[in-house]
């Protein structure tokens, strides 16, 4: 089923987007898709994940804010995430084998 998603910005203007939705197994749980984003398995098939706490300038974190309110990711959580794995993809031949490396 395809419906479509708006978000208003500060500034007034109106972005929308597609979003396929899922109805998976009898709990129906829904899951959204948006165009070129892989669809992310159920909590429980997913790698354990810890807690980080940071502190980012005021201005990255607006920019990075902005990219959520456009639909460029779902949240701030998996922005900094794919900004780690591109990180770690870069660096990839000065990580020891045994550390943890981007699938």
């Amino acid at each position: 089923m395809m419906i479509e998603g708006c978000k208003k910005l500060s500034d007034g203007t109106v972005v929308c987007f597609p979003v396929e939705t899922k109805v998976e197994s009898k709990k129906e749980k829904v899951y959204l898709e948006r165009p070129g984003q892989a669809q992310r398995p159920p909590r429980e098939k997913r790698e354990k994940m810890e807690l980080v706490s940071l502190h980012i300038p005021t201005a990255q974190l607006k920019a990075l804010d902005g990219l959520v309110t456009r639909g460029a990711y779902p949240n701030r959580s998996e922005a900094i995430r794919d900004a780690i794995r591109q990180l770690l993809e870069r660096y990839r031949d000065m990580l020891v084998p045994n550390e943890a490396q981007p699938q």
